[in-house]
């Protein structure tokens, strides 16, 4: 992707122009990269690990860099209903059933059904089974947060593919049948969404043109936890936590039974939070302990668990979505946007470690790069390179899910 970083900066700046699209108003004006986008759902079985009812179906979702506008346009009601779908083929009286649902659930809260169907009705960027640009790109993997759906980071996931990048997802583990009712489940469920990805990580390598390299991983609250499991367990380009677990201080001591072995940790990580939310209390020490590795912290003033989901672009773009939106909210999720794409790019493609250059300063976020020791700069130089169990996150604390 040589450029990007000219690219980004323009991006940061206003929109571009003379690109294949045009941004949809849920991206709340960030600009596409160079890439359209195609956008394609499989179903995957992993026979190793039977659920109850037979061997687990695991739904693939996937972003990927297209060659032009083909395919079938979409509406962001089309990925939220695949979450009727993740564990055998939707009806489409079983997609309209889960819609009815979550405006039941909408109205409870004091959202009217009509807010809610302007923004499922909302065309976004990528395009069903859009033919596949060439070249090779390299693979994100996204950890959904718990109990969450292909939805929650779609908006994320087709902007990074504007921009080169493949992204797959699968859906929470909690929502394929895993429990979770104690601390105690944590690391077990960390490790089942970890499986689950490397069987989305299996599916994308034979069906698009991945590098060979390590994939990124994106990790949103729970998720993040599963992304440092997938990272102690094999190569990892990067981590990028989203108000993750990894620093929450709920179920602190999950890692402990992990085995980490921090000496020889080095996956780069951008830990991007809130201390608004009151259902959350951050807890840095794990971050910090992780010393071999090059962090970022970011920290978000008045942003709330849910607008680093694909939830915080629809409220910042549909007013009353999720009740009073905080302060500058289209600017906030833009910028964790830009945080999470910038360091994805510096880490797997350029391995620039002043990606924060490219980020223009605002005051309500707050920057610290905690030190590493001498042998961690050296082995990222020759390298090239958790959420938490559930809990109320306000009125919305089922985020969508």
């Amino acid at each position: 992707m040589a450029g990007l970083a000219a690219v980004l900066l323009l991006a940061a700046l206003g929109p571009l122009s003379g690109l294949r699209q045009t941004a949809p108003a849920l991206w709340d004006g960030l600009a596409p990269g160079t890439h359209a986008a195609g956008f394609s759902v499989a179903m995957e079985l992993d026979a190793s690990r039977p659920l109850a009812r037979g061997a687990r179906r695991i739904q693939v979702t996937c972003w990927y860099p297209a060659a032009d506008t083909g395919g079938q346009g979409l509406t962001y009601r089309d990925y939220f209903v695949l979450s009727a779908g993740e564990r055998e083929p939707a009806s489409a009286e079983a997609k309209q059933a889960a819609v009815e649902a979550e405006k039941a659930f909408f109205a409870s809260v004091g959202v009217k059904g009509s807010v809610v169907e302007r923004w499922l009705d909302q065309p976004v960027y990528a395009r069903a089974d859009a033919p596949a640009a060439p070249g090779t790109f390299p693979l994100v993997l996204v950890a959904q947060g718990n109990g969450q759906s292909a939805h929650h980071q779609a908006i994320l996931s087709e902007w990074l593919a504007s921009y080169g990048f493949v992204v797959c997802t699968t859906p929470s583990q909690a929502r394929l049948g895993t429990s979770m009712t104690s601390e105690a489940d944590v690391l077990p469920n960390a490790r089942a969404q970890a499986a689950d990805l490397r069987i989305a990580e299996r599916y994308a390598r034979a069906r698009w043109r991945v590098r060979a390299s390590a994939p990124g991983l994106v990790g949103h609250s729970f998720g993040a936890r599963s992304a440092l499991v997938l990272a102690s367990a094999g190569p990892a380009a990067a981590i990028v936590s989203l108000d993750g677990g990894i620093g929450a201080q709920e179920a602190r001591e999950w890692v402990d039974g992990l085995g980490l072995d921090r000496a020889r940790f080095t996956t780069p990580i951008l830990h991007v939070y809130e201390a608004d939310d009151r259902a959350i209390t951050p807890d840095l020490r794990l971050i910090r302990s992780l010393d071999r590795s090059n962090r970022t912290i970011v920290k978000i003033d008045a942003l709330r668990h849910i607008d680093f989901t694909s939830l915080g672009f629809g409220a910042a773009a549909i007013d009353g979505l999720t009740g009073e939106a905080p302060a500058a909210l289209p600017a906030k999720v833009r910028a964790v946007a830009m945080l999470v794409l910038r360091f994805l790019d510096s880490a797997m493609n350029t391995d620039d470690r002043t990606f924060l250059t490219q980020i223009p300063p605002r005051p309500w976020m707050h920057v610290s790069k905690p030190r590493t020791t001498r042998i961690a700069r050296i082995a990222g130089r020759r390298a090239g390179g958790t959420g938490h169990p559930p809990g109320a996150y306000n009125r919305l604390r089922r985020c969508l899910s």
